[in-house]
């Protein structure tokens, strides 16, 4: 009588069971890969960051021999300019 009842219920019990299970391996498995994906990214940001460092002291390098460069063909210029 109301064991079949019963029972109905605690398979669908039991199968929403095995679902929640494979959507919680599931969840795991996508949690792995986006924390190994983010480990990967946050690795690029820093080979990035030290590029643009680089990159950065570079031109500052640049700049100043640029306005060295200026400031001396200014003086050349005034020198010449004098006599």
């Amino acid at each position: 009588m109301n064991g079949p009842k019963i029972q109905k219920h605690v398979s669908r019990i039991e199968a929403q069971l095995e679902s929640i299970r494979n959507q919680t391996e599931q969840m795991q498995n996508q949690e792995s890969e986006a924390q190994a994906k983010e480990a990967e990214c946050a690795n690029q940001l820093r080979i990035g960051q030290g590029q643009l460092d680089q990159l950065q002291e570079q031109l500052d390098r640049l700049d100043r021999k640029l306005e060295s460069a200026l400031k001396q063909t200014g003086q050349s210029v005034e020198m010449t300019a004098q006599r």
